[in-house]
């Protein structure tokens, strides 16, 4: 397993994660497509045997609260295979 970082429109990083996404939420194609990945998105994947097991992004941006200007992270695209969550015997033993 590898810890893999991508804050840029890599293709194949995209195919990767994008694999994972539209297992666990939606197909995110339309977004890389509109090239919205600059920056200040950041995933942060494990992979393994070459394919995103688990991942979770964050957005850097600026907020204004009380007319201060803040720097703040939105928590994104959260998602890891069944197989590999270990909250999945837990989660099965309460429901």
């Amino acid at each position: 397993m590898q810890i893999h970082f991508n804050n840029k429109n890599d293709k194949e990083y995209q195919f990767m994660l994008n694999n994972l996404l539209k297992d666990i939420f939606l197909d995110f194609q339309f977004w890389y497509d509109l090239n919205l990945w600059d920056e200040n998105y950041e995933s942060y994947s494990i992979v393994e045997n070459g394919e995103i097991v688990s991942n979770i992004c964050v957005y850097k941006t600026q907020i204004l609260f009380n007319q201060k200007q803040y720097c703040a992270l939105s928590v994104g695209a959260v998602a890891t295979k069944k197989e590999y969550s270990i909250m999945l015997p837990i989660v099965k033993t309460v429901f």
